[in-house]
């Protein structure tokens, strides 16, 4: 479904406008201003399938960025913004063909990659977990256990189920079962 048809960036006079208005000189850069402009996109017209492409530095993020911006949708990770981001939002507009699902969210290559991040670090706490458990599982299948109160009974009942199961059995049935579990 369609929901964005239409999507108007400043131009590179209502840009100029606001570098002329801006009192302080203190900034390097008034990013995103003259980013888009400077390659002439002031306007995208959308279909189902929108494709944006470019080289780098083209524009395509900070274009996606600002519609994100503008229609507030949700985000996980962050972008590169500027103290007037908020100003250059603001110069924009939008036309919708139908209202916009509350959950909407925008996805970019950023949060892929910060998912794959993820995954990798628990793939790699789940190996270290998995090696503390093969050496407990050797520390209670051959270690001496007495049991001298009902405080011990946990460390019997762990030490028993060690030396009743192999050793793929035992971290098995105590390691956490998948990553992408603990992601979602």
């Amino acid at each position: 479904m369609l929901y964005l048809s239409r999507f108007v960036f400043p131009d590179w006079d209502d840009d100029y406008q606001f570098r002329l208005d801006l009192k302080r000189t203190c900034y390097n850069s008034i990013y995103p201003f003259f980013v888009l402009s400077e390659r002439g996109l002031t306007e995208l017209k959308f279909a189902p399938v929108t494709v944006l492409y470019g080289g780098n530095g083209s524009g395509k993020t900070t274009a996606l960025n600002v519609i994100a911006e503008a229609l507030s949708l949700s985000r996980n990770a962050p972008y590169n913004r500027s103290d007037f981001f908020g100003d250059y939002v603001g110069l924009c507009s939008f036309s919708l063909s139908a209202t916009m699902p509350e959950q909407s969210a925008i996805v970019t290559s950023d949060d892929v990659f910060e998912y794959m991040l993820n995954v990798r670090s628990l793939s790699d706490d789940i190996d270290r977990e998995r090696q503390e458990l093969l050496g407990e599982w050797v520390r209670r299948k051959y270690g001496h256990m007495q049991m001298r109160s009902l405080d011990d009974y946990d460390a019997l009942k762990d030490t028993l189920d060690a030396r009743r199961k192999t050793q793929s059995a035992y971290v098995r049935s105590r390691i956490r079962k998948t990553v992408f579990m603990d992601i979602i």
